[in-house]
């Protein structure tokens, strides 16, 4: 299991099969970050030593209120195979905007890209980024959410509306409370799985997000309602293939 500061994520044994259909995959934005919006706003400072982006990640989310952030990690082929190798990479950089920042990540992990969704962060494998088979990337063009009272719950309820063929989704608690305030009901038209994904973790706090790991054939999500709390452990270094 994956370690985070203070807990071990767990696995909830509650899975759903559900369809999917074929949607635009999601759009990477790496420019054209306006003065107005929170991403050109300055980091302080990012420090990684041999770590990965999911460190980067971690350093940004504590600095911002206003952003959240969300990462697809590289899924395993089999659920019973190896895990997909990380790349560690050092990074040192101080009075960066936050896009500059997120740029910087991706140079070092050129496996991933990012894509922003009004203030919602998604970073993702660059890979399938135009892939219209993507678990994420799948469009429900009419989505209705009724008296949901977790994010977990909501998970479920938006691979529900998925047309088919069926999917396989199980969530992975990671700690923290991701109940709602009060039961939330939405009414969405064509979005992708990753926007309907960021509205329930942003519902929880603007600075709500979410992890996908797993395998192709066993797929987990879990949400955070504050900052990613994580740090890798120290591990002989991958080189970045840049």
């Amino acid at each position: 299991m994956r370690k985070y500061r203070g807990y071990t994520a767990t696995l909830i044994l509650a899975t759903i099969l559900s369809p999917f259909t074929s949607g635009a995959a999601a759009q990477a934005n790496t420019a054209g970050v306006t003065g107005g919006s929170p991403l050109a706003n300055p980091v302080q400072s990012i420090t990684v030593h041999n770590g990965t982006i999911l460190d980067g990640l971690a350093q940004l989310s504590a600095q911002s209120f206003e952003v959240s952030f969300s990462l697809e990690e590289i899924l395993k082929p089999k659920f019973n195979g190896p895990e997909v190798p990380q790349v560690r990479f050092d990074l040192d950089l101080r009075n960066r905007t936050f896009s500059e920042v997120l740029d910087a990540l991706c140079e070092r992990d050129l496996r991933y890209a990012w894509t922003r969704d009004g203030s919602a962060v998604n970073v993702f494998p660059r890979a399938l980024e135009h892939d219209s088979s993507y678990f994420v990337n799948r469009r429900i063009p009419q989505l209705e959410l009724k008296d949901l009272k977790n994010a977990g719950e909501a998970a479920f309820a938006v691979i529900a509306e998925l047309p088919p063929p069926f999917e396989q989704i199980a969530y992975a608690q990671a700690g923290g409370d991701i109940s709602y305030a009060a039961p939330w009901r939405a009414s969405l038209r064509d979005v992708t799985v990753r926007q309907a994904f960021n509205l329930i973790a942003r519902q929880l706090s603007p600075r709500g997000g979410w992890i996908l790991s797993g395998s192709v054939n066993f797929r987990t999500i879990g949400f955070h309602n504050g900052p990613i709390l994580y740090h890798s452990i120290d591990l002989p270094k991958m080189d970045s293939a840049r």
